[in-house]
């Protein structure tokens, strides 16, 4: 009986459980001491961290940085692609709708592209003469009075509102110009889709409209309410945006907002300028224009600098190489025409109706840009602060009106053979990259369907 408790008690005893750690030994108060001094480091130790450690800390500071420099190329020609859709609603699409109404009053059968610029040209003018009969005296008073809802919270929520309509409106339009390709195109379902579409362009018409008289009130207020609207939407864009895990498709989303953002930003301010001219403003010399004139400037900086600042925490917190806005630049060229997406990789921008866009109709398409609305806008601005100016019973007003649209006609021209150029080149030059390289950078299909208003993850910007 003794050997099994011997046995017992020497298992007992070898147990790890029971087995006790020996203690650390003491360490003398001098090298304490010296350690606090630097005095006993492991040189070899420390230089090797360091290496790592600052080479990390320095390629992140400078990627930080670059930031500016390797997005402005990309917002640039995002912006270049939005002005000449924009242009193309008032200049080439008119001509387009004539020819399309003379042929269809001829009894002749309409392309579906013809007939899509025709719905186009109805929609423009129907929902044009009903924002025409909007009182701006009556809309401005009721948004600069609101005593419940400051005029920051106003110009938060119609800056959602935009967006909303954006996202849905889009798929609205896609769905009306797809009708057309329907055996008996003018009955039973195009109308209903065309009722929806006017609709939806009216509301979204009036949304932007209010957008542009709440920006009108902050800039005719004192500088405060002004400072108060930029600093209370730009810290929401921030928020929104820098504090949150970020993919590279969410960035391009990002990007993609931040381009159609800065092109309403420009009607925005052509808006309120064209409202100073009306309310009879001073000359340029004049103390009204220089502070409505810093006032603009200070929007337009705080829009830069925010949009710089957003992407630099962006690219920081989620590790991205700031050379992915080149990758977002090549996706944008490769889809402005369906030549260069042949030698392309891939159709990064190919939509479910393509064929209803030409050029730069396609890429505005997958930014979220809707032109139409906008057109009623600055049709309603035109036609309220412009044409009462102008002396129409005499040759000379219809002559004026005749060179500024030949001159929107020649911008139209330019800015499409500049964006077509520059994106051969663009495709070009990230094809001789890679075949360089031999070998991709494993992104042929990252962006590949991702839009603006596409739900990728769980967020859309």
């Amino acid at each position: 009986m003794s050997a099994p408790a011997d046995m017992l008690g020497n298992a007992s005893s070898k147990s790890p459980l029971r087995k006790k750690a020996p203690p650390p030994p003491a360490q003398p108060f001098a090298s304490f001491l010296g350690e606090q001094l630097g005095l006993h480091h492991d040189q070899r130790v420390e230089d090797s961290r360091s290496d790592q450690e600052g080479e990390l800390r320095r390629e992140g500071v400078y990627n930080f940085l670059t930031v500016p420099w390797m997005i402005e190329p990309m917002l640039v020609f995002g912006y270049v692609t939005c002005l000449d859709c924009f242009v193309n609603q008032f200049t080439f699409l008119p001509m387009r709708v004539v020819y399309s109404a003379t042929k269809l009053l001829r009894g002749k059968r309409l392309t579906p592209m013809q007939s899509c610029e025709l719905l186009r040209g109805f929609l423009i003018a129907f929902v044009s003469y009903l924002v025409l009969r909007i009182d701006m005296s009556l809309a401005y008073h009721s948004v600069r009075n609101q005593a419940t809802i400051k005029l920051y919270v106003i110009f938060n929520m119609l800056e959602i509102f935009d967006k909303l309509c954006a996202s849905f409106g889009q798929d609205i339009l896609e769905a009306l110009y797809a009708s057309t390709l329907r055996k008996r195109r003018w009955c039973g379902g195009m109308a209903c889709d065309f009722v929806i579409a006017l609709v939806y362009v009216t509301v979204h018409t009036l949304v932007l409209f209010y957008h542009g008289v709440a920006l009108t009130c902050a800039v005719n207020s004192n500088n405060n309410v002004l400072l108060t609207l930029l600093v209370s939407n730009n810290f929401v864009e921030l928020k929104g945006n820098v504090f949150k895990k970020c993919e590279v498709p969410n960035l391009f989303q990002i990007a993609c907002s931040d381009v159609v953002e800065r092109f309403q930003l420009s009607i925005y301010l052509f808006f309120v300028l064209l409202q100073y001219v009306k309310e009879g403003g001073f000359g340029v010399a004049s103390e009204g224009f220089q502070e409505l004139a810093r006032s603009l400037a200070l929007i337009s900086t705080a829009e830069l600098v925010v949009d710089w600042v957003k992407h630099a925490f962006v690219i920081k917190f989620n590790h991205i190489h700031p050379a992915v806005y080149s990758r977002f630049t090549y996706i944008l060229c490769s889809g402005m025409s369906p030549k260069l997406q042949k030698h392309a990789e891939q159709q990064p921008g190919k939509l479910s109706t393509e064929c209803f866009h030409e050029g730069s109709g396609a890429v505005c398409a997958r930014m979220g840009f809707v032109p139409i609305p906008l057109l009623c806008l600055v049709v309603r601005i035109v036609g309220h602060d412009v044409y009462p100016s102008l002396d129409m019973l005499h040759p000379s007003g219809w002559l004026l009106c005749l060179l500024i649209w030949l001159a929107c006609c020649a911008l139209k021209v330019l800015t499409s053979i500049a964006l077509l150029g520059f994106a051969c080149h663009r495709v070009e030059q990230r094809a001789k990259e890679e075949e360089s390289a031999n070998a991709s950078d494993g992104g042929k299909l990252f962006l590949d369907g991702v839009e603006r208003f596409s739900l990728y993850g769980k967020r859309i910007p």
